[in-house]
This record gives C-alpha cells, structure tokens and sequence, in this order.
C-alpha cells in the first residue's frame, strides 16, 4: 500500500468501508477490486465516484502536481 497526498492508504478495500461507512468484510464479499462484480446496486454510483478519484490522484502524482497548484486555479 502507498500514502496518498491526502493521508488515506491506497488500499480500495479500507476506502471502500470508510467511505461507506460500512466493514472491510462486506466489501471484501463483494469480489476483487477495483471491478467488485458482486458490489449492490446501492453502492455502485459511489463505486465510481471513488474510482474517478482515485485515477485523478495518479494523473496529479504523475504530473507532479501538488495540491497547491490546484488551489491556484480557482
């Protein structure tokens, strides 16, 4: 697992719980990540949400934008 810029470790499983506010357990019922082919429709649109996240976190790494250049295009 690696830290991410914001303090929360990549790990989909414990972002998935947290952000659902539900166990790691149940998240790991639902398959493998990042696909979780068994995920309930319930959670399916916060499921994307976390990946567009996640994926905009690697195009700033890879750039090597930081969170203060991003403060300055507001």
């Amino acid at each position: 697992m690696t830290e991410s810029d914001w303090g929360y470790k990549s790990n989909w499983e414990r972002l998935l719980a947290h952000c659902c506010r539900i166990s790691v357990k149940t998240v790991r019922t639902w398959g493998t990540a990042p696909d979780f082919e068994k995920c309930p429709e319930a959670y399916r649109e916060r499921l994307a949400q976390i990946d567009v996240l996640k994926q905009a976190e690697q195009v700033l790494r890879k750039h090597q934008l930081h969170q203060d250049y991003l403060d300055t295009l507001e």
